[in-house]
């Protein structure tokens, strides 16, 4: 129940593990349609769900809310590499050794002055590619050719081709200028004292943004038209005394203990996650206390399980101490508040 439930929860389970963290959220969100059990096989089939904050706050904002149980098998996922993230890692590994080889053939192609031919074929690699940034730099390359139908043509697309947010708008908005003053100044021949009063305000205007290709042809007008002077900016390593020390807080291997137990969240609520950062082969064994020093819960870990979610919801707010015995003896004790 409901009778959607069941073939939503098969078409969610038949994508995963690569659900994105929109479509997981948007199931957590369907409480009249997923019951949690089925939220919670979905989460655990998406181990990326435990490392997004925004899909857990979903899970902590459930009308219905999750047992601990069901919310300690989520977050499992916090210690898998999921598959969607090594296919993600893979991708991105694929994408910038395609970005590196477009880089290399622009410069082969750019730097050839033998080859009548190379210019075309920079073309073309261009027209081929579908970035932003590539169809700024063919619109520059029909400049050059004095292609002006060509570049007003694509540069009057861009806005249809591609989704403009503020910074790429403003971005758009300085080539348009700049290829226009290219226009004006290519009619006027190029010279010394083509350049107006007008277009020199506007080219100083795109020269002082160094975020984009568009300042850096607008520099290059002013220089070659008007003797601009431009000085590269040198960035040198920090020299001489620094305003403080740095001092490393090293533990003293004398007194120095390891952590065996890791214990979260703190303060707790309605439960508390014990992660077991040793072995747990044959079981461990749980013991709680109030801070007068009384036994309040005692419970077993079963063996080979690292994480264990402890109910703690009937406790009174307070302090209490836990401690967890692995083979008969102590394993390490830790400290933790309950809030209501």
């Amino acid at each position: 129940m409901p009778p959607d439930a069941y073939d939503l929860y098969m078409s969610l389970m038949g994508k995963s593990p690569y659900l994105s963290d929109s479509v997981l959220m948007a199931a957590i969100e369907k409480e009249s349609v997923l019951p949690n059990v089925l939220i919670k096989d979905i989460l655990v089939a998406n181990p990326q769900a435990a490392k997004s904050t925004d899909v857990m706050d979903k899970v902590d904002e459930k009308s219905d809310p999750m047992t601990p149980e069901m919310v300690a098998e989520i977050l499992l996922g916090k210690y898998l590499v999921a598959t969607k993230e090594k296919l993600e890692a893979k991708l991105s590994y694929y994408r910038q050794q395609r970005s590196n080889a477009l880089k290399y053939l622009k410069q082969l192609y750019r730097n050839d002055t033998i080859d009548p031919f190379v210019q075309d074929t920079l073309i073309y690699l261009l027209e081929n590619e579908q970035g932003l940034q590539e169809k700024y730099e063919l619109v520059f390359e029909y400049v050059k050719r004095e292609n002006w139908p060509a570049a007003m043509t694509l540069l009057g697309n861009l806005p249809v081709m591609y989704p403009f947010d503020s910074y790429r708008q403003e971005a758009y908005d300085d080539h348009c200028q700049l290829i226009l003053i290219y226009q004006e100044l290519y009619q006027a021949g190029y010279g010394p004292d083509s350049l107006s009063e007008v277009q020199g305000s506007i080219l100083e205007q795109l020269a002082d943004n160094t975020q984009n290709i568009a300042g850096s042809y607008a520099r290059n007008i002013l220089i070659e038209t008007n003797g601009h002077e431009y000085t590269e900016p040198v960035l040198l390593p920090e020299t001489g005394p620094k305003s403080g020390n740095i001092v490393f807080d090293l533990p003293d291997p004398a007194t120095f203990t390891p952590e065996y137990i890791k214990i979260y969240p703190n303060p707790a609520k309605d439960y508390i996650i014990i992660e077991l950062l040793t072995g747990n082969v044959d079981g461990a064994t749980v013991r709680v206390f109030d801070i007068q020093g009384k036994p309040v819960r005692v419970t077993e870990i079963p063996a080979e399980q690292q994480h264990y979610a402890l109910p703690v919801e009937d406790l009174q707010k307070g302090i209490y101490y836990l401690k967890v015995e692995l083979n008969g003896k102590t394993l390490e004790s830790k400290k933790f508040s309950k809030i209501n």
